[in-house]
């Protein structure tokens, strides 16, 4: 079920509430920006604009959660929206502030009173400082809840040319980085990975068991959503299961994620505010 809200100064975003198959829970998927300046060439809300419109409050940020328990009834005391995850438009990283705020009301037992392994924040691993320590550690501290770093290439030259971001922060800088947010949080590391054609191959995951040994972490492989104006093709299912076969005789977990709500633009990576 996907929401087109409007916020306050007429701008737009959008928000998932993902059913699970017995349609009895629910995992939330938040926007925490309109726009995004990353620029990730897979991602249609980078084709909004090819920046940041503004980031959300934390009062939008919640109030996404809100609308949405409202809407399937869901102030019991057993939670129907039992995950959130923060994996919507805009990078959490670059709204830290308020998403902390956000997390916090979400976590209070006064508030909606969530426990920490109920939510998970993406970051593609933005390293800016905070309060003199490097992002991540400081969302280690002040966050304390699951960390997804997309990843999508464990090539250097290839991930920069479909996440431009990887220039400025490179996987072998936010390496250390992410094992001191295990070593804090003794929560893995989920690493997202969408499945292309191009980066399902050997070389791929001979680069990506050498980042799983170095980082506790479990791999989750994501359905790719093609995009109309984008050239990227999706990788077969007979490549996706050998890559993951790969990773998983090799001692780590590997899960496929199935693309849920492709017909209304509500998949991964298809947010861009626009009407189905």
């Amino acid at each position: 079920i996907k929401f087109l809200l409007e916020l306050q100064d007429k701008r737009n975003v959008e928000t998932v509430l993902i059913p699970d198959k017995t349609l009895s829970r629910y995992t939330i998927c938040l926007s925490v920006s309109v726009g995004c300046y990353l620029s990730c060439e897979f991602c249609a809300t980078a084709q909004i604009s090819k920046s940041l419109v503004r980031n959300l409050s934390p009062g939008e940020i919640i109030s996404q959660i809100i609308l949405c328990k409202d809407y399937i009834d869901d102030w019991s005391t057993q939670k129907k929206i039992t995950n959130q995850v923060l994996m919507g438009e805009g990078s959490p990283f670059l709204n830290l502030e308020n998403v902390k705020v956000a997390i916090d009301n979400s976590k209070n037992k006064d508030g909606l009173e969530y426990g920490r392994t109920r939510i998970t924040v993406s970051t593609v691993g933005v390293g800016i400082k905070k309060d003199d320590m490097n992002a991540i550690e400081w969302a280690a501290k002040e966050l304390d809840v699951y960390l997804a770093w997309s990843l999508h290439s464990s090539i250097p030259k290839h991930r920069s040319e479909i996440m431009p971001i990887n220039d400025k922060y490179s996987i072998d800088s936010l390496i250390p980085q992410l094992k001191k947010y295990y070593d804090q949080t003794k929560l893995p590391i989920f690493i997202e990975w969408i499945c292309l054609e191009e980066n399902m191959t050997d070389e791929h995951a001979k680069e990506l068991i050498k980042i799983m040994k170095k980082v506790p972490s479990k791999l989750n492989l994501i359905e790719f959503n093609p995009l109309s104006n984008k050239d990227f093709k999706p990788a077969s299912q007979e490549n996706i299961d050998k890559f993951s076969k790969t990773i998983q005789d090799n001692g780590f977990l590997s899960l496929f994620r199935r693309s849920r709500g492709r017909d209304i633009n509500a998949s991964c990576g298809s947010l861009a505010n626009k009407k189905s």
